[in-house]
């Protein structure tokens, strides 16, 4: 899945590189964004804050993704050992979180020093972030949470940030070599990109689908649809 994954990147990467510009091809037909993914994940907006509820699975997953960046940032840009010593490692570097939700994963990353800018398609979810933001006093600095998606940001914001990360959306976007293509053109030139995603594979589903939803219920049941996991089928 990563393999795919990065070749569709570095392929996106190229592409872009041997035209010597960024393309100005976004359009209302090119849009990403799943309306009903959006407002199904609206639904107990309010308990998303909550360590043991609906999102669970994504506070725990940040003890995973939260260290994976910043020592992918730090190794590719600096390659100092002492860095990761820092309580504050990853300070000066600018990180775009793509479908930010309820700012779980922008937070994890502005805890250790990144100027995190989220967002996200839903309004919903935005004020969510920005109101949990306000009252953390251990977020310096503060998350800049942009109720906005990846085709509209990358108009404005091509080629600025030190970094890309975007967890468990891909699966619930539609157009996904479009998707991933903005991610590319909103990373400076030698950034880094980072997707964590669900392949389109039985074992997918059979784990994520059919036993964390409808037995072990650690994932609301619906969260996922098998036909939207399909990044490992996306041709560029």
């Amino acid at each position: 899945m990563l393999q795919t994954l990065s070749k569709l990147c570095l392929r996106q990467r190229n592409k872009l590189t041997n035209e010597g510009r960024f393309l100005r091809c976004f359009s209302t037909s090119e849009s990403t964004v799943v309306p009903e993914e959006v407002k199904k994940f609206e639904k107990d907006i309010e308990l998303w804050w909550e360590p043991n509820g609906v999102s669970k699975p994504l506070h725990t997953l940040n003890d995973i993704r939260v260290p994976f960046a910043r020592d992918g940032i730090l190794t590719s840009r600096t390659n100092s050992p002492v860095l990761l010593r820092n309580p504050l490692p990853l300070k000066g570097f600018k990180i775009l979180d793509v479908g930010c939700g309820p700012g779980i994963y922008s937070e994890g990353l502005s805890r250790i020093g990144a100027e995190v800018t989220g967002i996200d398609a839903s309004e919903q979810m935005i004020a969510v972030a920005r109101s949990h933001a306000s009252q953390n006093r251990s977020l310096k600095p503060i998350p800049n949470y942009l109720n906005s998606t990846i085709e509209d940001h990358v108009e404005q914001f091509a080629g600025y940030y030190d970094a890309v990360v975007c967890s468990e959306v891909l699966e619930h976007v539609e157009k996904k070599s479009v998707f991933v293509e903005k991610c590319v053109r909103s990373v400076k030139s030698g950034g880094s990109l980072f997707f964590t995603t669900i392949n389109q594979t039985w074992a997918a589903w059979l784990i994520m689908l059919f036993f964390a939803e409808n037995i072990a219920r650690v994932v609301p049941r619906g969260t996922h649809h098998y036909h939207l996991l399909e990044i490992g089928r996306a041709h560029v």
